[in-house]
């Protein structure tokens, strides 16, 4: 099973984690001093995440971000727990197509709550050209024969 959070972040320490997290877990298994886990630049909180993997609340976790958007989301999905934000996503995401007037509502409603600014900014904005234009009818289809 993948282990991953709400969603991949433009720094990617994700996919760096394997160059580094056996020196780090070494380092915290050899210095039971340690008692809080700072992460200056959380994006994901990918190092976070993986640390609270294998060690659970053993360490304080202590994370920051420029985005305060971002930080705002985390502090809803922690005092909501994950279902209003859940809710949120598929009330979008089960629509059949993705539409112009669609793009137009959330990018209008992003700066009103932290669960329109996620869904606008990570999960819609990746699927740039995704909503059909409104003369589709007109556009020739490429097809090889």
């Amino acid at each position: 099973m993948t282990r991953h959070f709400y969603f991949p972040y433009t720094g990617n320490k994700r996919t760096e984690l394997k160059y580094f997290m056996e020196r780090v877990t070494a380092f915290l298994d050899t210095h039971p001093e340690v008692k809080t886990i700072v992460e200056p630049f959380c994006g994901s909180c990918a190092f976070s995440f993986e640390i609270f993997q294998k060690y659970g609340d053993k360490y304080n976790y202590v994370m920051n971000d420029k985005d305060s958007k971002l930080i705002e989301f985390f502090y809803e999905v922690k005092k909501n727990t994950s279902k209003p934000f859940f809710d949120f996503v598929n009330q979008y995401w089960n629509k059949p197509i993705l539409t112009q007037e669609l793009y137009a509502e959330l990018t209008a409603k992003k700066d009103e709550d932290v669960f329109h600014w996620f869904f606008w900014h990570r999960c819609y904005t990746i699927y740039q050209g995704k909503y059909y234009p409104e003369r589709r009818d007109r556009i020739k289809s490429f097809t090889h024969e």
